[in-house]
C-alpha cells in the first residue's frame, strides 16, 4: 500500500500513526483506542484501509476467538485489498496449526483469488500444498 510521506506524518494521520506504533510494542488495546478514533474522525482518509487491517488484528490479538469475525469483517470492506489476502493467509496459517486442512485450503484459494504478488502467491501455494500433504491428499499436493 503505497503512502504518500505527507500523509503519514500529516496531523490528521497523529492517531493512525500512534496506533501503528502501539500495536508494533503489542499494546493491542491502546492500538484498538487509536484506530478506532482515526476510522471514526477520517472518513475519506487514504490510511482507512491500513487502519482497517491494523484494527482487525489488533481486536484478534485481544479476542483470539473472534478473529475470524474481525478479519472477515475486514476482508467484507475491503474485498479486493492486498491487506484481505494478508488476512486470508494468515487464517490459512492458523487453521494449519490446528490441523484443519480443509480450512486452510480454503483460506490459501481464497487469498489466491484476490490476485497476489508473484512472491506472495508462491508462498501460498507452497502452504496449501503442505496442507494438502497434511490431510493426505497427495494429489492436490502436487
Amino acid at each position: 500500500l503505497p503512502l504518500q510521506a505527507q500523509e503519514i506524518q500529516s496531523p490528521s494521520s497523529q492517531n493512525y500513526n500512534q496506533g501503528v506504533s502501539l500495536f508494533n510494542n503489542g499494546l493491542y488495546e491502546e492500538a484498538i483506542a487509536e484506530f478506532e478514533h482515526f476510522l471514526n474522525t477520517h472518513s475519506e482518509h487514504n490510511l482507512r484501509p491500513s487502519a482497517g487491517f491494523y484494527l482487525a488484528r489488533a481486536k484478534a490479538r485481544v479476542d483470539s476467538v473472534n478473529t475470524l469475525a474481525y478479519y472477515e469483517s475486514f476482508i467484507h470492506k475491503y474485498p479486493q485489498s492486498e491487506l484481505s489476502s494478508k488476512l486470508l493467509f494468515e487464517l490459512g496459517q492458523h487453521a494449519e496449526k490446528r490441523e484443519q486442512y480443509d480450512k486452510s485450503l480454503t483460506f490459501y484459494q481464497r487469498a489466491l483469488s484476490l490476485g497476489l504478488d508473484s512472491k506472495n502467491a508462491a508462498r501460498t501455494y507452497y502452504w496449501m500444498g503442505e496442507a494438502a500433504a497434511s490431510n493426505e491428499d497427495n494429489q492436490q499436493a502436487r
